[in-house]
């Protein structure tokens, strides 16, 4: 947890924050709510001081908003600064922003005399017990309505795993037994980093963990895990084909697959994928040359057929 209420802009523009602390007695923030809670109000939007504020880097991750932080401070509009959303932990006397952690930021910076209080929509009715506020907080944030740059589920992760989806935590597993990571910018990934955290996160929705196994297991063997764009979606989309169509030959193809793409790098599997299917968009022609692998390696059968452009499924 980070209760961060001092920020400044550095000379070359890049934006730091210090972390303090409330040294206040944890009666204030009662004291601010008493009316609200004597009425029973479930919400209440109420003044409060922004030094009193704080996020959860449980579920909260402050590169989100670093981001877009610049953005909000050279158009930082009063008009236009709703309040802040946030849940009471009475026990340290703070609250923590489940939405409006970027205004919060901003407001210091652009004039923190100004706006020593700030208008909060808190949350009366969270629950009490730690950790089942830190789910029902981790919710609030991940679904939050976010107008002004949308959430990617690489950005919920955290949020997710308070709430315990079995895709996050089927990811985090994978990512224990094979040790790889993610980052949010697009390009060329070095090796060991996901090329599309999107990509994972559907292919274990639709086909389950046992196929992210499967895919991680055929690039550790091929040492896809060391090299540059080992873990792109490409390769991603055409060990998922493996999975989806040769599911009964699925030992057969991973021990095939592991020997077979050693002697490759990334960029060259893509090449000849594309050369032998011109026509088709790179992902697509990827997952075929795989298939003309396993058939004539395999003694398998096709399960798709290409006609030009078109790639259609057949039929038993």
């Amino acid at each position: 947890m980070m209760n961060m209420s001092k920020v400044k802009v550095n000379q070359d523009k890049t934006i730091e924050t210090v972390p303090t602390y409330n040294a206040n007695d944890i009666g204030e923030l009662r004291g601010l709510l008493a009316s609200a809670r004597s009425q029973g109000l479930t919400v209440a939007i109420i003044r409060i001081p922004a030094r009193l504020f704080a996020i959860d880097e449980k579920y909260q991750i402050p590169v989100r908003t670093n981001r877009s932080l610049r953005y909000l401070i050279d158009n930082f509009d009063d008009a236009k600064l709703l309040p802040v959303t946030g849940v009471p932990h009475d026990e340290e006397g703070l609250i923590y922003l489940v939405d409006g952690y970027g205004r919060w930021q901003a407001s210091q910076i652009v004039d923190p005399i100004k706006y020593e209080y700030l208008n909060c929509l808190v949350i009366l009715n969270a629950p009490t017990e730690p950790e089942e506020r830190r789910k029902f907080e981790a919710e609030q944030y991940a679904f939050q309505n976010v107008s002004v740059a949308k959430m990617t589920a690489l950005q919920k992760h955290g949020a997710y795993e308070c709430m315990e989806n079995p895709i996050a935590l089927a990811i985090d597993e994978l990512m224990e037994k094979y040790d790889f990571t993610f980052v949010s910018e697009k390009g060329n990934r070095s090796s060991g980093i996901l090329g599309s955290y999107n990509s994972l996160w559907n292919i274990i929705k639709v086909y389950g963990k046992e196929c992210g196994d499967f895919i991680f297991d055929v690039l550790h063997k091929a040492a896809f895990d060391r090299k540059s764009n080992g873990y792109s979606r490409y390769m991603f989309r055409c060990l998922r084909d493996v999975y989806r169509y040769y599911k009964n030959n699925i030992d057969e193809a991973t021990t095939f697959l592991s020997s077979y793409l050693r002697k490759l790098d990334p960029t060259l599997f893509k090449a000849n994928a594309v050369t032998q299917y011109p026509l088709l968009d790179m992902e697509m022609a990827c997952s075929l040359y795989v298939e003309d692998l396993l058939v004539e390696n395999l003694d398998l059968n096709h399960v798709r057929t290409v006609n030009g452009k078109k790639v259609k499924l057949l039929t038993a």
